[in-house]
């Protein structure tokens, strides 16, 4: 199932592991969410070269940085107003941008360190009521889908979906900006941004707007590929996974 709370995301790459609950109290105890790894690390950089060390050390850094940003997450969390059932997630920050960023943050961290090579990350349920003021709309995803063809409503919904688009961005240039081998990790990954419909009015699953970005799995990019007319997108799934 999905896990939209960084700090749990955070326990299960670079925790102890065990079950949710377990990590939770965990992470309660702990003065760091880190404590029982910068022991480990401290240990290996001793045995690194000069550049090895500094690569290391840049990604501690990030990592600090990370915890410290769910951290500060949940200490506001934890002294807001709002009833219980109405607070976000654990460690989940209340602005969207914000939850985002930390989300992509982590898979960046993790692709990095080679934890894991897969990953995937929802933007948003589908019928989930949630609205976006921080850029200005006071409607759920789910509602401006449904535009009715109006211009002042698809002016809306093409708001929101630039928004998340820009958000993307954020990870392709953390990617873009990380030396891996004789190029960056993007140029060795492939990373895919979409939806299962191009016009939520309808319904419509046709010509569904897909964007992929990187170099690997020999990707030429820079270019507008127009599929004929009934392709099912899960060729091109197919076709990810194969490469």
């Amino acid at each position: 199932p999905t896990q939209p709370s960084p700090r749990l995301v955070f326990e299960q790459l670079f925790g102890d592991g065990g079950p949710a609950s377990q990590q939770l109290l965990a992470t309660r105890t702990k003065k760091s969410i880190l404590d029982s790894t910068i022991q480990e690390m401290t240990g290996l950089q001793a045995k690194l070269g000069p550049a090895d060390r500094s690569t290391l050390s840049d990604y501690l850094d990030v990592l600090r940085e990370v915890a410290r940003r769910i951290q500060q997450t949940e200490a506001k969390n934890a002294e807001s107003p709002l009833p219980e059932y109405d607070r976000p997630g654990i460690g989940t920050p209340e602005r969207f941008d914000d939850h985002a960023k930390l989300m992509f943050d982590l898979q960046h961290l993790a692709f990095q360190a080679d934890i894991t090579r897969v990953t995937t990350f929802m933007y948003g349920a589908e019928q989930r009521a949630r609205m976006y003021p921080e850029i200005g709309l006071n409607e759920s995803h789910h509602s401006m889908s449904h535009h009715g063809n109006n211009t002042e409503n698809l002016a809306k919904y093409t708001k929101l979906c630039t928004w998340h688009v820009e958000l993307f961005a954020y990870l392709v240039g953390k990617m873009r900006d990380t030396p891996d081998g004789d190029g960056t990790l993007l140029d060795l990954s492939m990373l895919m941004i979409g939806g299962g419909m191009s016009d939520g009015n309808i319904h419509s699953h046709m010509d569904v707007p897909i964007a992929l970005v990187g170099g690997a799995g020999g990707i030429n990019g820079n270019k507008h590929v127009a599929m004929q007319m009934g392709t099912p997108l899960s060729n091109l799934l197919v076709g990810i996974i194969n490469r």
